[in-house]
């Protein structure tokens, strides 16, 4: 009898640790597509910057709030402007920035 018990006991939690890591599961095309959307968000942001240095090039965004969506964006303000004009970092920086992300949320991108 006991014997079956352990049996019963390690198949339980080898079904039950195949249901935890399935509820944290999230699919690459999702991750994908979240990627995308900061990558677009992160380039609206530089867009209206170079739209407003046109206009007056003596602006500073140093000091940019949060509260201010039109020119704020926390990837863009932690890694600095050249993220703009190069869209390799700009990939690898939001890839790892949602990684990173993941990995605090014990989430697993399969």
């Amino acid at each position: 009898m006991k014997k079956h018990s352990k049996l019963i006991i390690i198949i339980g939690l080898l079904i039950g640790l195949f249901f935890l890591v399935k509820s944290r599961r999230v699919s690459q095309s999702t991750f994908d597509l979240m990627v995308l959307m900061e990558k677009t968000e992160i380039l609206e942001v530089c867009n209206n910057r170079l739209k407003a240095k046109q206009k007056d090039p003596n602006i500073s965004f140093r000091n940019v709030s949060y509260d201010n969506k039109e020119y704020y964006n926390y990837i863009l303000s932690k890694n600095g402007d050249n993220l703009c004009s190069n869209p390799v970092k700009l990939n690898q920086v939001v890839i790892d920035h949602y990684k990173n992300f993941f990995k605090e949320e014990w989430k697993f991108i399969f």
